[in-house]
């Protein structure tokens, strides 16, 4: 696989890089971010994985589908949940995941 550029950050250009799995293009983008993890509530993150991914944006639908995804093959991402108003997902990266929430 060919490393693509930093997808958010000033000064570099948004470019797609073909992954089979969300879970892959999630990792890789977490890394390259410095981000631990990613869940409900981090718009701009999980619309960063669909252009990833080379989805269409479709505004919440696109978060969810991410999410949705995410959930059914986490790959090497640890799925924890937490309770804000509702119990919300998130997923983290297996080295940036704290101690009281690995399985």
């Amino acid at each position: 696989m060919n490393s693509a550029p930093l997808p958010s950050k000033a000064g570099h250009e948004k470019t797609q890089k073909e992954f089979r799995r969300v879970c892959d293009a999630t990792a890789h983008w977490l890394r390259q971010s410095d981000n631990p993890a990613v869940g409900h509530g981090d718009a701009h993150l999980l619309h960063e994985i669909a252009t990833l991914m080379g989805w269409k944006h479709e505004s919440w639908r696109t978060e969810l589908r991410v999410l949705n995804a995410l959930s059914k093959t986490p790959g090497e991402l640890i799925q924890t949940y937490v309770q804000y108003r509702h119990l919300c997902r998130n997923f983290y990266l297996p080295e940036k995941c704290p101690d009281h929430l690995k399985p």
